[in-house]
């Protein structure tokens, strides 16, 4: 009978604990604020257009014909000085020539960047299926890239 007894009142004491816990406010928390001491520069008006569109103008599933750099990087051990872009977010610095659409190799298939015939040599900070905006109706009002600085310390933004 007492262990019955015990039982109901942490049963009962377990149940307004949990109750009350649940009852926060969320204007009793502060809002959430990221800083990473890099300031945004957007290059949309000092940036290049990119000198060709394997599928044209498409604004979706389209990927940049290779460009040069600028300067040598190395990619996991690679020396390389040219790369392509694709509205579908993602860099790479291929030899490939696919044009960016389908679900083959290039294109937008998540799952392409885990096979070995697949997007390979690729930096995919946004990969997705994704469309960029049809401002102007053009991926070169969309997409620029910037080489800056001197040799040695030069930084290439897209």
């Amino acid at each position: 009978m007492k262990r019955v007894t015990a039982f109901m009142l942490l049963s009962a004491l377990g149940a307004l604990v949990s109750a009350t816990a649940l009852g926060q406010s969320v204007g009793n928390y502060a809002p959430v604020t990221r800083t990473t001491d890099v300031t945004y520069t957007s290059i949309a008006g000092t940036g290049s257009s990119f000198a060709s569109w394997r599928s044209g103008t498409s604004v979706d599933d389209n990927r940049t014909a290779a460009t040069p750099i600028g300067f040598t990087f190395y990619y996991d051990g690679q020396a390389v000085n040219q790369f392509s872009i694709s509205t579908n977010g993602y860099m790479d610095f291929s030899s490939s020539t696919a044009n960016g659409s389908g679900a083959s190799a290039y294109g937008y298939e998540n799952t392409q960047f885990t096979s070995t015939t697949g997007t390979l040599n690729a930096i995919a900070v946004l990969y997705d299926d994704l469309v960029a905006p049809a401002a102007g109706n053009t991926v070169n009002d969309n997409f620029k890239y910037l080489t800056t600085g001197s040799p040695g310390s030069q930084v290439l933004t897209v």
